[in-house]
């Protein structure tokens, strides 16, 4: 497959799948879609990243460069996203995110396993 095929579909399958996870709520995610996507995606955009017509677009390189980055990012969770996910850790990391949450914000909330996303994670800071 040409180097702006497997760039363009990285880049489409991120825009769908990668939104989809940070809305969805933890007890619905699927763990070993996302690190397969994640390890898939990474693998390609370094393969891009190595062809220097494509490359030579700054567009191009700008829409590598910021995916890139995001699937760093989200590297960061998976740790979170296995501990949340795993039966016999989640009710401890729940508790232990109600603690520290509480403490910084000077709240009582109480997490619904249910509601939590990604999306949460990432603007409380939670990884």
């Amino acid at each position: 497959m040409p180097i702006i095929c497997s760039a363009w579909e990285v880049i489409s399958r991120f825009n769908t799948q990668f939104f989809d996870w940070w809305k969805i709520p933890f007890p619905h995610l699927k763990v070993d879609e996302i690190e397969e996507s994640n390890v898939e995606w990474t693998r390609k955009l370094d393969q891009v990243r190595k062809d220097k017509r494509f490359m030579g677009h700054a567009s191009s390189a700008t829409f590598v460069e910021y995916i890139s980055k995001i699937l760093e990012k989200l590297k960061d969770y998976m740790a979170i996203i296995l501990a949340l996910k795993t039966k016999g850790l989640e009710k401890r990391h729940y508790i232990k995110m109600e603690n520290d949450l509480n403490e910084e914000m000077g709240t009582d909330i109480q997490l619904i396993p249910a509601r939590i996303t990604l999306k949460f994670l990432s603007e409380q800071n939670l990884h």
